[in-house]
């Protein structure tokens, strides 16, 4: 179902209310085994559509860098494409679990000789489908589960869906980016920050829909916040969006990135700290609030030495210059 919510986030708009209409319609021919039977790609992917079109997780207009996460497959695309597409997406997992099942149990890995069949042998090896199907396998006899495969995606795209709805681009970047195993890791950026002043300069709000006087980008995330403003002051706690956010995102532990000084601000609990730029010009010099006018570059150190004290928990260590924030942030 990752593999589908995946692949559904990759699609264009027009692919994905076909395919989520035609789910519709099934579960109005015969609803009483609708929610019974999920049993090929394309009904996968009508769940995932029509379960979670409405928590923004679709929308890729918030996507930076642009390149990888944003739709990548034409409106033309067909059933037999979006069935490699899904595979190809459960083949890590599927290999990582040939393994285990290899040392734990000492079954012999199977033979794979062309990387077309691979789906199919690690399917029947790992009990997937049925080892006597003859030719190449698709992804709907996998889902022979023990209970029903529409109520377990439907549980597993609520839960999905409750996180998309408190911070969608959140969701969108765990379910494209870090969906495979790795360590926790900052934002990639890219080397010129014009390319960050300009995709979000006079960029609104998605919580107050106004555009923020001073826009900061949690490096957690992505997400953009209203720093030190009112307007996204939270009602129940008091406190202001950029505290709430690295409460309820890192927490209470996140880097941000302020786009109008090229400034990194760490908050962390009831305190906060500039800790420099990691943008610096040809010199190596940093331009704070960008008074000089001068192009800047990444600093690969400076982000990796950043990222490392992130990582480490050692905030409290290296930088001395903390202050209160007062909830002002």
């Amino acid at each position: 179902m990752q593999a589908c919510l995946k692949t559904a986030c990759r699609i264009p708009e027009s692919v994905r209310v076909q395919l989520r209409d035609e789910w519709g319609l099934r579960v109005r021919q015969d609803e009483s085994q609708a929610y019974m039977k999920v049993d090929t790609v394309a009904l996968g992917l009508g769940v995932v559509c029509s379960l979670l079109d409405s928590t923004g997780i679709f929308k890729d207009d918030v996507d930076y860098p642009r390149h990888g996460t944003s739709s990548n497959l034409g409106p033309n695309v067909t059933l037999e494409e979006l069935e490699h597409c899904v595979q190809a997406e459960c083949l890590n997992f599927m290999r990582i679990a040939s393994i285990l099942r290899h040392y734990i149990y000492g079954d012999t890995l199977p033979d794979i000789w062309e990387a077309d069949w691979e789906f199919t042998r690690l399917s029947q090896f790992l009990g997937m489908a049925d080892v006597d199907i003859s030719g190449r396998l698709t992804s709907g006899p996998c889902l022979g589960w023990l209970t029903s495969p529409a109520n377990l995606c439907y549980y597993w795209c609520r839960e999905i869906g409750s996180f998309a709805v408190k911070s969608y681009l959140s969701a969108r970047k765990l379910i494209l980016i870090n969906s495979s195993w790795k360590q926790p890791q900052l934002l990639r950026l890219p080397k010129n920050y014009d390319a960050i002043f300009q995709f979000y300069y006079k960029r609104v709000c998605t919580n107050c829909e106004k555009v923020p006087k001073d826009p900061s980008i949690c490096l957690l995330c992505g997400v953009m916040v209203c720093l030190k403003e009112a307007c996204c002051k939270s009602s129940v706690s008091g406190d202001l969006e950029a505290v709430r956010h690295s409460i309820e995102c890192g927490a209470g532990t996140a880097p941000f990135l302020a786009v109008n000084s090229a400034t990194i601000v760490v908050i962390r609990g009831k305190r906060a700290c500039i800790w420099g730029s990691i943008y610096l010009d040809l010199f190596g010099e940093e331009d704070r609030e960008l008074k000089r006018g001068k192009p800047l570059f990444l600093s690969l150190e400076r982000y990796h030495f950043l990222e490392s004290q992130w990582l480490t928990h050692r905030f409290d260590h290296t930088n001395r210059k903390w202050i209160w924030h007062r909830e002002s942030l």
